[in-house]
């Protein structure tokens, strides 16, 4: 064989090794990327709190509370106008100072009616409010478990506004929640 011609065979075998030896390591960093993958589930928290057994019973408890208070607040409320075609129909035969009586003790209570429906406002809030977090935590806790038992890495809420996009993501909600009304009252009281 000539000169050159084994010069190109050398040639080619090393190139041909050296892909070779590319692809292997090519190879090998595709394995460990893979083996290092994140697994990523979701969650979606509004679903849970409206379908539980228990965001079902507060929801409930809280609509039987608001129903009661807004009685209450429309009965204030027809006393009030009631007052008021009082206060217009007798005005002619009033004096002035029992005139100016009446119309301050009307307005004081229909300042006090304003303020009762503020803090209605605010308790309904903060019994919402109430009732989600206390629901939260504890599928916090079930989603814990289960990724624990699964090897998930990471657990986002699907509704927050934190996660965007997840190429590769397990929805947990349904699992959650079977497990969450499962268990037992003790557990959820933590």
């Amino acid at each position: 064989m000539s000169q050159g011609l084994r010069t190109i065979k050398r040639f080619a075998l090393l190139v041909a090794i050296s892909l070779i030896s590319t692809a292997g390591v090519a190879s090998a960093t595709v394995q460990a990327q893979a083996a290092n993958a994140l697994t990523i589930g979701m969650i979606d928290v509004q679903k849970i709190i409206l379908t539980s057994a228990e965001g079902k019973s507060a929801r409930a408890t809280l609509e039987k509370e608001v129903k009661q208070k807004e009685k209450e607040l429309t009965d204030l409320e027809k006393g009030l106008e009631t007052m008021a075609q009082d206060i217009q129909g007798k005005a002619a035969l009033m004096s002035p100072e029992a005139r100016a009586a009446k119309q301050k003790e009307f307005q004081t209570k229909i300042s006090a009616l304003q303020q009762k429906k503020m803090q209605f406002n605010v308790e309904v809030k903060r019994k919402e409010q109430e009732a989600t977090q206390k629901i939260a935590r504890k599928v916090a806790l079930v989603a814990e478990g289960i990724a624990k038992a699964k090897k998930i890495d990471l657990i986002f809420e699907s509704n927050s506004a934190g996660l965007m996009y997840a190429k590769t993501s397990v929805d947990l909600t349904d699992e959650v929640l079977k497990l969450y009304d499962k268990a037992p009252a003790a557990a959820k009281a933590k």
